[in-house]
């Protein structure tokens, strides 16, 4: 294994990912329809909480 991608985060990093996370699921929940909205949602909820 690389020893970058061995390496712990760094909080910053963190935050930064985190961000561009939101701001992408974001971008994708304002560009469905609203009656797939809850879909979504539901969908998204799913896969956080299998993590």
């Amino acid at each position: 294994m690389k020893a970058a991608a061995s390496r712990m985060l760094s909080h910053v990093e963190i935050s930064e990912m985190s961000n561009v996370l939101a701001w992408n699921l974001y971008d994708m929940y304002s560009h469905i329809s609203e009656n797939r909205r809850l879909e979504f949602l539901v969908t998204l909820s799913n896969l956080f909480a299998s993590c």
